[in-house]
């Protein structure tokens, strides 16, 4: 007789995740695939309402141009999806043990949207120490066991995270969790791939603090590593398959009738934290550090507001001095904003840059703080003030900032 309590079909290897969104008619995005085993948990929320979108501006047909109704963009017919979903993503304990493998895979169809967060910084627990060598009394100690294969050796144990996201067209993810916080002594290693097809947007902050300051640890983890990469799939028109060629042929119909795609990388960023006596003062006076990655349609405007931002941050001879009038001129709510903005960086200890990569095709903003509460009211002012993360994800976006 069968288990009532069998297992399914899906995958069963400790710490795996499965997650696939669609969109149902009309236009009502829904989970088609949500599934995940121990120590992970997905635990969706309240989806956000997106409101619709202001009618076009009605346009004569005289006055428009004879090819401008067969270049209209296929996604203005396509559906736009009602709401935004929120899924967090937890683990039993609120972190990593030592060993702890978590492998998370989402996959986004066109036009949907989602919102991925956690609830609380995600702990790494200190790895046990390794135990005792056993030495036979009748040989003497080895100098190098790390070389020799009967020894003891053993490596260190570490806690690892891998999510592989595929965007198809369209389709918008925003990924905002809280900081990772590494204790005394934790290793931890992270692998973040996101694969986007054209029109896609995506909106990723990573970021990890020094660890318990309340317990006196600064950067006292035995090592942090991350690595995100995005990649980019372009369709380009196929070459015409040589009739005379019968091998060309069967390559071109396997590749597809109209188009290939193609897939290259758009950035990669990876941090390597060593620890160990020197990785304290290097990084004092930081308590946080962390990397925003923007790109996409949908988030252009987020990432337009942050380069602006940063190319009027006040520097050294931008001021002048030999101006004939002294008066101060009526400031803008946003002109007051951006002061105010910037007393408290300095108060926080705000270091913070932002660049262009690939033709502006993305942005990379890199920023620290002397403490996590400073980064994250940093982060979040940022966010709440160009408004298009809550506008358009929801606000459950921004829990992890604030």
């Amino acid at each position: 007789m069968l288990s009532p309590f069998a297992l399914p079909f899906h995958s069963t290897t400790p710490g795996s995740g499965t997650v696939h969104l669609t969109l149902l008619p009309p236009s009502n995005p829904s989970f088609s695939t949500l599934n995940f085993t121990y120590p992970l948990k997905l635990l969706p929320s309240k989806a956000h309402t997106l409101l619709p979108l202001p009618p076009a501006p009605k346009v004569r047909p005289s006055t428009l141009p004879a090819s401008s109704t067969d270049t209209q963009s296929v996604s203005d017919a396509l559906p736009r999806p009602t709401s935004v979903p929120l899924l967090f993503v937890l683990t039993y304990g609120g972190g990593l043990l030592a060993n702890d493998r978590i492998h998370l895979s989402l996959t986004l169809d066109a036009h949907t949207r989602l919102t991925l967060a956690t609830q609380g910084s995600t702990k790494i627990y200190r790895a046990p120490p390794p135990p005792p060598p056993t030495l036979s009394p009748h040989l003497p100690p080895d100098p190098n066991p790390s070389l020799n294969s009967n020894s003891s050796f053993t490596p260190k144990p570490i806690s690892s995270q891998t999510l592989h996201c595929t965007l198809y067209p369209h389709s918008s993810l925003f990924y905002s969790p809280h900081p990772t916080q590494p204790f005394a002594s934790s290793h931890y290693a992270q692998v973040q791939i996101f694969t986007l097809h054209p029109g896609a947007s995506l909106g990723l902050l990573d970021w990890v603090s020094e660890g318990r300051r309340a317990r006196g640890e600064s950067w006292d983890f035995g090592g942090w590593r991350g690595k995100n990469e995005v990649w980019l799939i372009d369709p380009t028109p196929s070459a015409p398959p040589n009739e005379n060629n019968h091998e060309n042929t069967k390559s071109q119909e396997s590749k597809g009738k109209d188009t290939e795609k193609k897939r290259r990388l758009l950035l990669r960023d990876s941090v390597i934290l060593e620890g160990g006596s020197g990785l304290k003062p290097r990084m004092s006076p930081l308590g946080i550090i962390g990397t925003l990655i923007l790109t996409g349609p949908l988030l252009a405007p987020l990432a337009d507001f942050f380069i602006t931002e940063f190319e009027l941050l006040p520097r050294i001879g931008a001021r002048d001095w030999d101006a004939l009038t002294t008066a101060k001129e009526e400031q803008t709510a946003r002109e007051k904003w951006r002061l105010e903005r910037q007393a408290r960086e300095k108060a926080d200890g705000v270091l913070w840059t932002a660049a262009r990569v690939r033709s502006g095709r993305a942005v990379v903003v890199k920023f620290g703080a002397r403490e996590v509460q400073g980064a994250r009211e940093w982060v979040g002012a940022m966010m709440r003030e160009e408004g298009s993360v809550g506008r358009e994800f929801g606000e459950g976006a921004l829990m992890g900032v604030g």
